[in-house]
């Protein structure tokens, strides 16, 4: 029998577009998206979704990376705002708390978080969030998984995860999840609705 559902978030509970964040950079400090991207930026993103560094720290290395001064209430915004609701996923998820556990499993940075939570609070209104900058360990990497287990008590195989990322997916398999990759609203509910009702 399942008795939980782990969600992950930015892809499946909301929609993520990273472009919009190049965009957003790109508008503040006057260079093309191109030149945003050529901006080496992923190990500072790693880096914070880790928690090895701290907001302003993660805020003063972009800043200087794009050679502009940018003030929290200024950079936030241009960070954060590419998420929007997946209506039929968290509609599911409303649906799931009634008869199992949820939880929201996510690599993300504390940035993203207050953001999604000012605008969809419903978001903490599960059992638990096992989240990256948390736990010092980001998703595919196994401990993230076993990490959340053991915080959430957990039975593998009672479990499913949804995850948008094929290596995410892949990895809470080999630690016994049943794992479904998000391709569609559809294709979920289709998936994962079955499972509930063995």
């Amino acid at each position: 029998m399942i008795t939980a559902v782990l969600f992950d978030l930015g892809g499946v509970l909301l929609r993520f577009e990273p472009e919009r964040i190049v965009e957003n950079f790109g508008r503040a400090v006057g260079m093309t998206p191109e030149e945003i991207r050529d901006i080496a930026i992923g190990h500072l993103k790693a880096e914070f979704e880790t928690g090895a560094l701290s907001p302003a720290g993660f805020r003063d290395a972009i800043s200087m990376a794009l050679n502009c001064a940018l003030d929290e209430a200024e950079f936030v915004p241009l960070w954060s705002d590419a998420f929007e609701p997946n209506e039929p996923i968290l509609e599911f998820f409303r649906e799931v708390k009634k008869t199992r556990r949820a939880y929201v499993v996510s690599n993300t940075d504390p940035y993203h978080m207050r953001w999604i939570l000012d605008r969809w609070p419903e978001v903490a209104e599960c059992d638990g969030m096992a989240l990256s900058y948390e736990l010092g360990l980001r998703k595919p990497d196994p401990a993230f998984f076993e990490a959340a287990i053991e915080r959430f008590n957990l039975t593998p195989t009672q479990c499913v995860l949804i995850d948008d990322l094929p290596e995410n997916v892949e990895a809470g398999r080999e630690v016994g999840f049943h794992a479904v990759l998000y391709e569609s609203a559809e294709h979920v509910l289709a998936q994962v609705k079955p499972l509930l009702q063995k």
